[in-house]
C-alpha cells in the first residue's frame, strides 16, 4: 500500500523550525491559497476530489501512528508499506533523545511488541519522531520525504545515509538493552545487529511529481505549534480528498499489547 502523509506546515511561505507556546503569531508567516493547495494535490500528488481516499485529519502528526497500529490490528493495513511524507520537518527524531531510546530499549523487544512504545518526553513517541518509531516497528519499507524549500536539514545522521542525489537508506542499529543515557555518552563502533534497511529519498516540493501510482490512504496533520490560525481554513480543502474526514478518533491511545508483523 501507498500512504500520502501531509503536514499543514508544508503549505506555508516559510518554515517555523522550532515550536513555541501556542500558535505562531507572525504576519510574515502565510498559508498558500486554496487554489494553490488543490493544484499541488491534484497535479503533483495525483489526488482527485471525485475519488476521495480513506484517511484522517489529525491535530498532532504522531496520531497517525496510532491509526496505522489500529489498521494493522484489524487487518486493514498490511506492513511493510510505502510512505510519501510531505512536510517542513523530517519527523525522524532530530533534536530529541528518541534515537538512543529506539536503538537500545525499543529494538530489544520483538517487532510485534514495539508498537506500544513510550509516548511523550524527549525519548518517547511524538510529532517529531513518529516515522522513526514506525520504521522500528518494521511497518515502512520505502519513505519519500518531500520537503519545504526553506527547511532546516534535520536528518539523524547515525541512521540515514544519502548519496548526492538525495537517495539512500535508513537502517537502525541495535546496541543491546542498555540505557539510552549510556549510549549518548558513548556510541560503540559497531552495533550488535541491524534492522532491515528502508529505502529513503528526499526532494524539494517543487521537484515532486507522483509517478508511482495512486495512493491508498491520506493523512493530514494540522501541527498547531508550527502553523498559524489562518492556515486552518486549508483543512476544508484537504477534507475534499478524504472520504470521511475525522479528528481525534477515540482509539488513539497507547494501551499495551502486541502486533503480529
Amino acid at each position: 500500500m501507498r500512504i500520502l502523509d501531509i503536514d499543514l506546515d508544508f503549505f506555508l511561505n516559510k518554515v517555523r523550525f522550532w515550536p513555541g507556546f501556542g500558535r505562531p503569531v507572525d504576519p510574515d508567516l502565510r498559508p498558500w491559497s486554496p487554489e494553490e493547495v488543490r493544484d499541488f494535490l491534484e497535479n503533483r500528488c495525483g489526488l482527485r476530489r471525485d475519488r476521495p481516499l480513506p484517511g484522517l485529519i489529525v491535530d498532532e502528526h504522531h496520531e497517525i501512528f496510532f491509526d496505522w497500529r489500529r489498521r494493522i490490528q484489524k487487518g486493514l493495513l498490511q506492513p511493510p508499506f510505502e510512505v510519501v511524507h510531505i512536510d517542513a520537518h523530517a519527523d525522524l527524531g532530530f533534536g530529541d533523545a528518541s534515537v538512543p531510546y529506539v536503538v537500545t530499549e525499543l529494538l530489544s523487544l520483538p517487532p510485534g511488541e514495539r508498537a506500544f512504545p513510550r509516548v511523550g518526553g524527549r525519548e518517547g513517541l511524538g510529532p517529531g519522531n513518529y516515522l522513526l518509531f514506525a520504521i522500528a516497528c518494521r511497518w515502512i519499507c520505502r519513505l519519500t520525504y518531500i520537503y519545504h524549500p526553506g527547511r532546516y536539514p534535520d536528518l539523524p545522521e547515525r541512521i540515514v545515509k544519502l548519496d548526492a542525489c538525495g537517495e539512500g537508506l535508513i537502517q537502525l542499529p541495535w546496541y543491546g538493552p542498555r540505557s539510552p543515557e549510556a549510549l549518548q555518552r558513548h556510541w560503540p563502533d559497531e552495533p550488535l545487529a541491524w534492522e532491515p534497511p528502508v529505502f529513503y529519498r528526499e526532494m524539494p516540493g517543487p521537484a515532486y511529481q507522483n509517478l508511482e501510482g495512486p495512493f491508498d490512504l491520506l493523512y493530514i496533520a494540522r501541527s498547531p505549534a508550527y502553523t498559524p490560525t489562518e492556515a486552518d481554513r486549508l483543512l476544508e480543502v484537504f477534507g475534499e480528498y478524504i472520504k470521511v474526514p475525522a479528528v481525534h478518533p477515540p482509539y488513539m491511545t497507547n494501551q499495551p499489547g502486541a502486533l503480529t508483523v
